[in-house]
């Protein structure tokens, strides 16, 4: 709905598979069926554009013939951001880097590892000794009215890279329920059923998010457990939380606990 009212018209699991038109493009078709028409005016040739976003490819066609060794998402490059060429290093939306969750490639086209990425090489070009453990992909925008963040994987990311997840979710107000200004937040947090690590999570909020996002994003590269996060310690206080009783985090915690216990 927030969506719709900002003008968008939303269609999730649908995808284009053809455009049609004459020297512009007048209809869109989805495979669901449906179709997006342009409106058409007398006089007016074009009355809509089409813009395809599908991801982001790095332009290194300068290294060509240069020996350095690249792949689809970018330079290749280890832990200490060091290319297969002595002296020749590689950061951010240039370079290809793997998860920090299971160790394969994962793209990472965000600031948020492009800065890490560039201080352990800054670092370690003063004499240090640093390396970088791998992209977590947390991030945070807004919608309209709503907070949105993520970190780790998806559940549909998570299962196509081969785990069995199980997901918990939790909801609470971003203040006491009694106060005039409280707004709701959501949270789904995603474990893997084998080692009940934590894997990922998102947070819808009408607040912002990236604070507890960047929680999330910790306990993953601690390899944290669900079982860790029902015992997170936390702060109540009526104009900034919910009751003592419940958190966000913990509550999506212990509803996985209820469902993997009600598996076994």
């Amino acid at each position: 709905h927030e969506l719709s009212n900002k003008g968008v018209n939303f269609m999730p699991n649908s995808k284009v598979i053809e455009l049609k038109g004459d020297r512009f493009v007048e209809e869109i078709v989805m495979d669901n069926g449906k179709m997006i028409k342009f409106p058409k005016f007398e006089g007016v040739k074009q009355t809509g554009i089409v813009v395809f976003a599908i991801g982001m490819k790095p332009e290194i066609s300068i290294l060509d013939g240069t020996g350095i060794k690249a792949e689809r998402d970018g330079i290749l490059i280890n832990e200490k951001m060091e290319s297969n060429i002595e002296d020749v290093y590689a950061v951010g939306d240039c370079a290809q880097f793997y998860s920090g969750i299971d160790g394969k490639v994962l793209s990472g086209k965000l600031a948020t590892n492009a800065v890490p990425m560039a201080k352990i090489l800054g670092f370690n070009l003063l004499g240090q000794n640093r390396i970088y453990k791998g992209f977590y992909n947390g991030g945070a925008t807004k919608v309209g009215q709503y907070f949105v963040g993520g970190t780790g994987f998806s559940e549909r990311v998570a299962i196509q890279r081969g785990f069995d997840v199980i997901c918990g979710y939790s909801e609470v107000t971003t203040k006491f329920p009694i106060m005039p200004t409280m707004k709701h937040k959501w949270m789904k947090l995603i474990v893997d059923k084998k080692t009940h690590k934590i894997l990922g999570a998102q947070i819808l909020s009408g607040e912002p998010v990236v604070a507890r996002i960047d929680l999330i994003t910790y306990a993953i590269q601690k390899k944290s457990t669900v079982e860790d996060l029902t015992e997170l310690s936390y702060a109540s206080q009526p104009h900034q939380s919910f009751y003592p009783a419940a958190n966000l985090i913990v509550l999506a915690a212990e509803d996985v606990l209820k469902k993997i216990n009600k598996e076994s």
